[in-house]
């Protein structure tokens, strides 16, 4: 879903259309999230109207468009969080409040003691981090002429009828604003308003609401009816439609810009296995990672860019790579009760005469150099490693044996098998033996 994050390349497409309309009397934003969009279409000068539900972006659209509304703490709040009240009076506080609560919401309810300690050092300077954030916010120019915190399709639905831009970005997920917003809205009280759970399959009716004006629509539904303008291919998850109502415009196709350079080291083409051999990793930056994604991954899997990337190497020659996203926050861990853990996103071998490498990889990725690198790396614990098999198959071979598994994903467009297992169980030299013992046993 749409993290308060618009793809660039779909802000510029409606900023280069803006400035070729000169009748377009004011633009009207639906879902606006963190206000990327209308921070990046501030400078053109037009009216801008916002909208949303949740209380976050509610905080920071009354103090940008200069309303003020009641909001209290609740009793979870009270009894966690008291000082809060004393940070909720004005907009301009609540305002910096939602951005300062936003940096530490994976610690708010701490799970072990590095949590504990996170949040307590968060806390204990909270009050110069809310001034030094309330400071920004008074020296930025960014302003939006009106706030409505209401369902976006009543915001829609209820727009003049001037010439204007309209850009809608509705969750890709249902009631996945919730979900995501959900410990975050726990700490206060305030008057809500009510809509309904928007159902992204029924995402082609949003543009029925236009009432004659252009009306940009990003989703990740094909939609038989619309105009597509751009298709924005994300590199990292999937793709993204951009849909206009009006006929006539550029029709562009635009893509992220894979960032590639050459491998500095040898591929294990033609070796051998021995007694001797050495398995070792080694981190690789970015570049060289979509380098062996590019020759040894299926080029239909869109996968997002690790936050951490090794090369897996026997005896000083590259064998495959595997990247690792950082621990997730407390939202997403609910997901898991094997905590703190890392995302292994992907482990693939290169193709050589040396069969079953596919799971050497992955003891190597499980490995205790691995988790010291991956700890130092992110800078806090790591116990267990998780990740997917995306497959129609009940069991995948490659993690069978070293990781558990740990529930199925079912859903029209995918299915897979979520995994996990402790890191640590053994060392580089040890796994390498392992993976050495499995083979024997199976020739």
């Amino acid at each position: 879903m749409f993290q308060g994050t618009v793809p660039k390349p779909v802000i510029q497409k409606m900023r280069d259309d803006i400035k070729k309309d000169q009748d377009i009397d004011g633009i009207y934003i639906a879902c606006s999230g963190n206000f990327s969009v209308e921070r990046s279409l501030f400078e053109l000068g037009l009216p801008i109207h916002s909208n949303d539900v949740s209380l976050y972006t509610t905080m920071l659209g009354d103090y940008f468009s200069g309303q003020d509304r009641t909001v209290s703490l609740s009793e979870d709040g009270k009894t966690n969080f008291s000082f809060l009240e004393e940070y909720i009076k004005t907009p301009l506080d609540k305002a910096a409040t939602a951005l300062c609560l936003s940096n530490v919401m994976q610690f708010l309810y701490p799970r072990n003691m590095f949590e504990r300690r996170n949040l307590k050092a968060y806390f204990d300077t909270w009050q110069d981090r809310h001034n030094l954030t309330k400071s920004k916010l008074e020296e930025s120019e960014f302003r939006i002429d009106s706030y409505n915190c209401e369902d976006f399709i009543k915001f829609l639905r209820e727009m003049p009828g001037e010439r204007c831009v309209i850009g809608a970005f509705p969750p890709t997920y249902k009631a996945g604003y919730e979900k995501m917003f959900q410990t975050f809205s726990s700490l206060f009280e305030w008057e809500s308003p009510g809509y309904e759970i928007f159902d992204p399959e029924t995402v082609e009716t949003v543009l029925g609401k236009a009432q004659g004006n252009t009306m940009y629509l990003i989703t990740d539904k094909p939609i038989n009816d619309g105009v597509e303008v751009v298709r924005y291919v994300q590199q990292s998850r999937k793709t993204v439609y951009l849909y206009v109502n009006e006929k006539g415009l550029d029709n562009r196709l635009v893509t992220d810009k894979l960032a590639v350079r050459p491998l500095r080291y040898k591929l294990f083409m033609h070796g051998q296995v021995s007694d001797d051999s050495v398995l070792s990793i080694e981190k690789i930056d970015i570049g060289e990672f979509n380098m062996l994604r590019t020759m040894y991954l299926n080029k239909s899997i869109m996968m997002k860019n690790p936050s951490l990337c090794f090369g897996v190497f026997l005896d000083g020659y590259l064998i495959g790579a595997f990247g690792v996203n950082s621990p997730p926050s407390y939202m997403e861990s609910a997901y898991f009760d094997v905590y703190p853990y890392c995302y292994l996103l992907s482990d693939f071998p290169i193709v050589c005469e040396v069969r079953k490498l596919a799971k050497l990889i992955v003891i190597a990725a499980m490995s205790k150099e691995s988790q010291y690198a991956i700890q130092a790396s992110f800078g806090q614990r790591v116990r267990c490693v998780v990740t997917t098999a995306f497959t129609e198959k009940d069991v995948s071979m490659k993690y069978r044996g070293l990781l558990k598994k740990y529930g199925v994903i079912t859903g029209k467009d995918k299915e897979g098998i979520n995994y996990a297992g402790k890191m640590g169980e053994w060392t580089l030299a040890e796994g390498l033996e392992q993976w050495r013992d499995r083979k024997k046993r199976m020739a």
